[in-house]
C-alpha cells in the first residue's frame, strides 16, 4: 500500500520481517504441518 500523503510505499521494519513461516524461537507453530502436507500433496 501506498501512503496517500506522500505517495510512497512504506518501508518494512526488517528486511526480513515478512518470512512466511518468520524466523527464530517463535516461529509459526503450523509451520510442520503445512510442510508435511505440502509433501504429501506432492
Amino acid at each position: 500500500m501506498r501512503d496517500p500523503k506522500t505517495g510512497l510505499k512504506p518501508k518494512l521494519p526488517h528486511p526480513f520481517s515478512y518470512p512466511p513461516f518468520a524466523a527464530g524461537p517463535r516461529n509459526c507453530i503450523g509451520q510442520i504441518f503445512a510442510l508435511l502436507e505440502a509433501k504429501t500433496m506432492l
